[in-house]
């Protein structure tokens, strides 16, 4: 199993065991934001969204000048990072392509902040 499927597999797992427990949201946030998260590729962020998990997309520059990253509010708190095969952060040269990357999940529209 690849890592991106383990990751899925506890994170379904651990809604699935713990969804008549009150702790479900902490648990589903170990699995999500976690050190152990790993990566959250294009692929993973649109299965999210399909699965109402996502409630937005935000688009942030880097810290680096004149780059940009996406990331996607969680349905539970937080903020998902789109991540490159390597689990880095995927970074973008320019807006337009931020943006195409950030519709692509699914949503109509992406926040961006400046």
């Amino acid at each position: 199993m690849q890592e991106t499927e383990s990751l899925f597999f506890y994170l379904k797992f651990a809604q699935l065991k713990f969804i008549d427990h009150s702790y479900i949201m902490d648990i589903t946030m170990i699995f999500i934001f976690g050190k152990d998260a790993g990566m959250t590729t294009l692929s993973e962020l649109k299965l999210m969204y399909q699965e109402d998990q996502l409630i937005e997309a935000v688009i942030e520059p880097t810290m680096a000048e004149g780059a940009w990253i996406v990331e996607f509010r969680h349905i539970r708190g937080g903020l998902v990072l789109l991540t490159d095969l390597k689990g880095g952060e995927m970074k973008y040269r320019d807006l337009e392509s931020a943006s195409k990357s950030a519709l692509s999940v699914g949503f109509n529209q992406v926040r961006i902040n400046d």
